[in-house]
């Protein structure tokens, strides 16, 4: 069953996907943010604004 959720809500949680961005073999590549939306109208600022914090974080590339 494939369960989108925003983000730090799934079962990945948010540090999971910190663990995830930080690998060396991620940082580099474009990520695809399929998210219900915190309004359930899809991707919205707010999801993006906490990848973006967690990106830093992590010193991924923008």
């Amino acid at each position: 069953v494939d369960r989108h959720e925003n983000i730090g809500e799934g079962l990945i949680g948010r540090e999971g996907l910190k663990v995830f961005m930080s690998h060396p073999v991620v940082q580099e590549l474009p990520f695809y943010l399929e998210v219900p939306g915190f309004g359930q109208k899809g991707p919205d600022a707010e999801n993006v604004a906490i990848l973006k914090a967690m990106r830093d974080e992590v010193g991924a590339s923008a």
